[in-house]
C-alpha cells in the first residue's frame, strides 16, 4: 500500500504515470486534495518502518504540506513535524522543527490564503538556508512550481530579520534550583523535589533522570557543567559525575576531604576535572571515573581554577586576590602571586605559549602575570583597572577567537586575550541593567538579559547595535550555550532552545546604520548602490547578496547618481561633489564650492549637472570637474533630455529647456491662465518629446525642438495628477497619476484610456516599471480582529500587477517597514528598509519572451549555490583628503 500511494508499482517498480498525486488538478485550474493518500501513506510508511522515506518524501515535501493545508489538517501536519521520534528513525530534527515553526507562526494567514504557502515558506526558510542545506531541495521545489506556473514574485535577496524562531520550547514548568550545559549538547536541571532533568540536542527531548542507591532514590540538589562533564550534587553531600559523551552512567565522586559545603565551581579538561567548594580553601582533582587524583590547600577560599593544557599544573584563584600554582603529580607549590587590590579572582586565562597568566577580579580589573620565572613569585607585567562601581555578574570566554566577555550591571566589556587590548564596551539601555551576557557561537555577537525584560537581546560587536530580539518562553533567568544551541531558562523553569547558527545568520545579515533612503542599480543588474544619509554608500553584489564595497565621505551623503554606463558614481555630500570610479573605488574628482542640492548625469556619461537652489546650477565634465556652462535660474524637478541637449525643469509654473552647452533658456512651455505646469516627464524612447501635466487636469505632449504641442486632452476631476506620485514609462505609453487610500489611478496614453486599480490595503509606496508593463506597490497591513496573532497580518505587503490585463503577478510579505521602492531594468524590484537592509524580488511572467524567463530561472538557481563569508565587512574606499577642484561662488 505504501508503494501504491507513493506512485510505485508492486515491489517498488516505477509507474509510467503517478496516478496518486497529493493534489488532483482540474481544467479550471482548481486542485483537489487526494485525502486517502495524505491519511494512508504516512500510516503505511510507519507500519513498514520506512522512516527515511516518510521524513524526506512527506514531512519535508512541499506537495504534502500543500495538500494537508488545503485539507484543513494544518495542526496534524505541525504535530507530525514536531514528533519526538528517536534519532535512529529520523535524521532531520532541526529542519522539521523550523518548518513546523514557520507553519505555526503563519497558521492564521495560511488558513485564509492556502495558495500563499510557497511564498510564506520561501521567505522564512531562505535566511537560514546556509544553516540547513537539506532544505535547498524544498526551496528548489517552491521555485520550480513557480516556474511551471510561469508567473510569480521570487525572492532574490531577503531583508534582515528582527528575531529568530526557537527550534523548541519546553513548557514543563519546574521549580528549578540549578541549570547547567555541556559543550556536547546536553542540558541538565535540578528541581526542588530532588529530580534531575536532561535535555539532549540529538533528539530534542527532555527526560527525567533517576538514580537509586541502596534501594533509595537519590535526591539531587544542584548541577554544574563543563566540557563534556556534568557534576550533580545530591543530598548527604554526595557528588556524581557523568561523561555525556559516553554511556548514560553516573559515577560517584570520591570526596576524601569530606566537605559538607556547597560546590563552588567545576572545571574539566580532557579526562580530568577539578572542583572546589564555597568558602573553602581546598581544590580536588579527579579522573573521569570520579577517583581522586590530588587535592590542594590554598591560603584563602578558592574562587576559580584553571588547568594548564600542556603540563600537569593547576592554578587556583582565591578570595584575597592570590593565585597559587600546583603540580598535580607531585602536589608541590610551583609559584604564586597576589595583587595589591586583594580583590577575589573570578577568572584565570593561561597563555602557555607566551608563558603568561591573565587574572580577572570581581570588579572587572585585569592583571597580566609572567609565569615563566623559576622563582616562586610571579612577576606582574601589566594591569587594566575597571571603572565599574559594582561587582561583575558573569564572564564568558571563547578560546578559539581569543575573546573574553565581562558583564556588569551597566556595561558589557570585551577583551582580546591575544594582546589584552580593550575590544569594545557596550552600555545598558537607559533605565535598564544587565543580568547576564554570553558570546554567540562565532563571537561576532553577544546575547544579553536585562532585568524585567521578557526578551533576549542580541548585539552586533562590529556595529555596536542591538540587531535581534528573541522571544523566550517566560521571563528569562539564565542563558546557556552548547556547541550548537543557545538556551534560555525562564524563571518558571521552561526552556527555549535556538539553533546558534540561525542566530549568527540573522544577527550578521548586512544592513546599513540607518534607513535606506536612496537606491540605484547598474544596467547589467549586477550591483546596487545604497545610501542611508550617513557618510557611506554601499555597493552590493547581487550575486552574493552582500555589500562588497563602501564609498566613504567626509560628510553625510545627500544624493547619488550612477552614470548610464555604470562606470562612474557621483555623490553629493555636505555641498561637495564626489566622482568615483566604480570598478577601482578611486575618488577621481572632489569638487568644493558647488553649493549643490542635487546632481544629474547626461546620457553619454560624460557630463554632470549640479542643481543649486541658491546659487548657480552648473554643467561640468565628469572626468575633470571643469565647468562647461552655468544656468542662472532656480530650477525645480530638473531632468536631462534623453539626447543630452537640454536641462528641462519647472520655473514659476512654466516648463523651461536650458541648453547644456550655453546655459541659456532656449525653449519654454506655458499653460493658459490660470493653470500651470505641475509635473512632466522626458521619454527616453522619444527623446524630443515631453509629457506635461497641468494643474487643472490638462495633459500635453510637447515637442521640445519645435516648441509645439502634439497632443492635448483634459482629465476628469477624479483623475487629476498628484506631482508626488506622477511616474511615466520610458515610451510614454503609461503614466501613474496618483494614489489615494487603496486606489491607484493610471493613464494609458497609447489608447487615451484611464484606469483605476484597487489594492488590498492602503498604498504606501508605488513604482511603475520603465516599460509600463507592471506596477509594484506596497500596502499597509490589513486590520483584522484583535484575536489574530499571526505576524504576517501585521506586515506590509509588496505586490506586482501586470497593467495590460490587471492580473496580479504575485505578492510577498515584508519583514520590516519599507523606506524606498524601485524597479530595475531586469524586472527586479528593490525595497529599502528603515532598518538599513535591502530586499530584492524578481518578476516571473509568461508574457515575456522565453529567453528572459529562462535567464531569470538560471540566475535564481545559481543564487542558491553562492558561497560567501557571512561575516565579511565591505571594503572601504576613501575619498581624496580635500577637494582637487574648487568652483568659484559666481561667474
Amino acid at each position: 500500500m505504501a508503494d501504491y500511494f507513493s506512485g510505485r508499482g508492486v515491489g517498488g517498480q516505477g509507474l509510467k504515470e503517478d496516478n496518486q498525486p497529493f493534489l488532483f488538478a482540474s481544467p479550471e485550474n482548481i486542485s483537489w486534495v487526494n485525502v486517502r493518500k495524505i491519511i494512508e501513506l504516512p500510516h503505511h510508511l510507519q507500519q513498514s518502518g520506512r522512516w527515511a522515506e516518510l521524513e524526506a518524501e512527506l514531512l519535508m515535501s512541499l506537495d504534502f504540506h500543500q495538500a494537508m493545508l488545503q485539507a484543513g489538517r494544518l495542526e496534524d501536519l505541525i504535530s507530525m513535524l514536531e514528533s519526538d521520534r528517536s534519532s535512529s528513525e529520523f535524521r532531520f530534527f532541526r529542519e522539521k522543527r523550523l518548518l513546523a515553526k514557520v507553519l505555526r507562526s503563519s497558521a492564521c494567514f495560511l488558513l485564509r490564503s492556502p495558495h500563499q504557502l510557497s511564498t510564506v515558506m520561501e521567505m522564512n526558510i531562505l535566511p537560514f538556508l546556509g544553516c540547513f542545506p537539506t532544505l535547498e531541495g524544498y526551496i528548489q521545489h517552491v521555485r520550480e512550481e513557480r516556474w511551471q506556473k510561469e508567473s510569480g514574485l521570487e525572492i532574490s535577496l531577503w531583508p534582515c530579520l528582527h528575531s529568530v524562531p526557537a527550534l523548541q520550547s519546553v513548557d514543563d514548568k519546574l521549580r528549578v534550583t540549578e541549570s547547567a550545559a555541556t559543550g556536547c549538547g546536553t542540558i541538565a536541571q535540578t528541581t526542588e523535589d530532588g529530580s534531575a532533568w536532561i535535555w539532549r540536542s540529538s533528539g530534542l527531548v527532555r527526560l527525567r533522570m533517576s538514580l537509586s542507591c541502596e534501594q533509595q532514590e537519590v535526591k539531587f540538589t544542584g548541577v554544574r557543567g563543563c566540557g563534556r562533564f556534568l557534576l550533580l550534587s545530591a543530598e548527604g553531600s554526595r557528588l556524581f559525575v557523568w561523561d555525556v559523551s559516553g554511556p548514560e552512567k553516573l559515577q560517584e565522586v570520591e570526596d576524601s576531604l569530606g566537605s559538607s559545603k556547597r560546590v563552588g565551581g567545576f572545571i574539566a579538561l580532557q579526562e580530568t576535572f577539578g572542583l572546589w567548594w564555597e568558602k573553602q580553601k581546598f581544590v580536588g582533582v579527579f579522573d573521569a571515573c570520579g577517583r581522586n587524583i590530588a587535592h590542594f590547600k590554598c591560603r584563602s577560599a578558592v574562587t576559580c581554577v584553571a588547568f594548564s593544557t600542556h603540563s600537569f599544573h593547576v592554578f587556583c584563584g582565591q578570595e584575597d586576590g592570590t593565585v597559587s600554582a600546583f603540580d598535580i603529580q607531585t602536589g608541590r607549590l610551583l609559584g604564586s602571586c597576589s595583587h595589591w587590590k586583594h580583590s577575589a579572582i573570578t577568572v584565570i586565562i593561561l597563555s602557555e605559549e607566551q608563558q603568561e597568566m591573565a587574572c580577572l577580579d570581581r570588579t572587572g580589573s585585569i592583571a597580566l602575570w609572567d609565569i615563566a620565572s623559576k622563582e616562586q613569585t610571579f612577576r606582574l607585567v601589566r594591569e587594566e583597572n575597571s571603572q565599574e562601581e559594582s561587582d561583575i555578574l558573569n564572564t564568558d570566554y571563547v578560546e578559539d577567537i581569543s575573546l573574553l566577555l565581562v558583564c556588569g550591571e551597566k556595561q558589557v566589556t570585551l577583551w582580546g586575550s591575544d594582546s589584552w587590548d580593550l575590544v569594545e564596551e557596550f552600555s545598558a539601555p537607559k533605565t535598564k541593567v544587565f543580568t547576564q551576557a554570553v558570546l554567540s557561537q562565532d563571537g561576532h555577537l553577544f546575547l544579553a538579559l536585562l532585568r524585567s525584560c521578557s526578551l533576549v537581546l542580541v548585539w552586533s560587536i562590529s556595529s555596536g547595535r542591538c540587531v535581534l530580539s528573541l522571544e523566550s518562553n517566560g521571563l528569562p533567568l539564565l542563558l546557556l550555550r552548547t556547541f550548537s544551541e543557545t538556551i534560555c531558562v525562564s524563571q518558571s523553569g521552561c526552556l527555549t532552545i535556538w539553533d546558534s547558527r540561525m542566530i549568527d545568520a540573522a544577527g550578521t545579515a548586512p544592513k546599513m546604520r540607518d534607513g535606506v533612503n536612496e537606491v540605484v542599480a547598474d544596467k547589467a543588474g549586477k550591483f546596487l548602490y545604497t545610501s542611508d544619509g550617513s557618510r557611506e554608500v554601499w555597493r552590493w553584489s547581487l550575486d552574493s547578496g552582500r555589500p562588497r564595497h563602501s564609498f566613504l565621505h567626509d560628510g553625510a551623503v545627500e544624493k547619488l547618481q550612477l552614470s548610464p554606463n555604470s562606470l562612474k558614481l557621483v555623490t553629493l555630500s555636505a555641498g561637495e561633489i564626489y566622482v568615483w570610479e566604480t570598478e577601482t573605488g578611486q575618488n577621481v574628482v572632489r569638487i568644493g564650492g558647488s553649493r549643490a542640492t542635487d546632481v544629474l548625469i547626461t546620457p553619454n556619461s560624460k557630463f554632470g549637472v549640479s542643481i543649486s537652489e541658491e546659487g548657480l546650477s552648473r554643467v561640468w565634465k565628469l572626468a575633470q570637474g571643469s565647468i562647461v556652462c552655468s544656468i542662472h535660474l532656480q530650477l525645480s524637478d530638473p531632468q536631462v533630455s534623453p539626447d543630452g541637449t537640454f536641462l528641462i525643469s519647472l520655473h514659476h509654473g512654466d516648463l523651461l529647456a536650458a541648453s547644456l552647452w550655453s546655459g541659456l533658456i532656449c525653449k519654454r512651455f506655458s499653460c493658459m491662465e490660470p493653470s500651470e505646469v505641475v509635473a512632466f516627464r522626458t521619454l527616453s524612447e522619444h527623446p524630443d518629446f515631453v509629457v506635461v501635466m497641468a494643474a487643472l487636469g490638462a495633459v500635453y505632449t510637447w515637442k521640445v525642438s519645435e516648441e509645439t504641442v502634439c497632443q492635448h486632452f483634459d482629465l476628469p476631476t477624479m483623475f487629476y495628477c498628484d506631482p508626488g506620485d506622477f511616474q511615466m514609462s520610458s515610451d510614454g505609453s503609461c503614466a501613474l497619476l496618483s494614489t489615494c487610500g487603496d486606489q491607484m489611478k493610471l493613464l494609458d496614453l497609447s489608447r487615451v484610456r484611464l484606469c483605476s486599480f484597487k489594492a488590498e490595503g492602503t498604498v504606501i509606496k508605488v513604482c511603475l516599471d520603465q516599460t509600463g508593463s507592471y506596477v509594484a506597490y506596497i500596502t499597509s497591513p490589513h486590520s483584522l480582529e484583535e484575536s489574530c496573532t499571526c505576524h504576517l497580518h501585521n506586515q506590509p505587503v509588496l505586490t506586482v500587477t501586470r497593467l495590460s490585463d490587471g492580473e496580479r503577478i504575485g505578492s510577498v510579505h515584508l519583514s520590516g517597514n519599507p523606506s524606498t521602492l524601485g524597479v530595475c531594468d531586469q524586472r527586479r524590484i528593490f525595497v529599502g528598509f528603515e532598518d538599513g537592509s535591502i530586499g530584492l524580488y524578481s518578476i516571473l511572467d509568461s508574457t515575456v519572451d522565453e529567453e528572459t524567463l529562462l535567464r531569470g530561472t538560471k540566475e535564481s538557481k545559481d543564487h542558491l549555490k553562492e558561497n560567501f563569508c557571512p561575516f565579511e565587512e565591505p571594503i572601504s574606499w576613501f575619498p581624496q583628503a580635500k577637494p582637487n577642484v574648487n568652483w568659484p561662488q559666481s561667474l
